[in-house]
């Protein structure tokens, strides 16, 4: 059972955007680290310090090019014309 919850949460971390999993990281500081230390086996890894680096190394495509916006924010009027 806990492989196939390690599978999977690695697996959620390859189908997030970056920028989501940052956003995750974030909004529960206090279990972060928790959940990535018992996937990874890392009983010292800290999202703060190696967070970057694990996304680095999942997701290299992410960083070689240049960031873009994934959500667009459009006026009222815009939104009028596309209703």
């Amino acid at each position: 059972m806990v492989a196939e919850a390690t599978k999977l949460t690695l697996k959620i971390v390859a189908d997030l955007a970056t920028e989501d999993l940052d956003g995750l990281a974030a909004a529960h500081p206090q279990t972060v680290d928790a959940v990535f230390r018992k996937v990874l086996r890392q009983p010292h890894f800290t999202w703060a310090d190696r967070g970057e680096a694990l996304l680095r190394r999942r997701k290299p495509w992410y960083y070689e090019r240049e960031p873009r916006p994934n959500r667009t924010v459009i006026g009222a009027r815009l939104s009028e014309l596309i209703s």
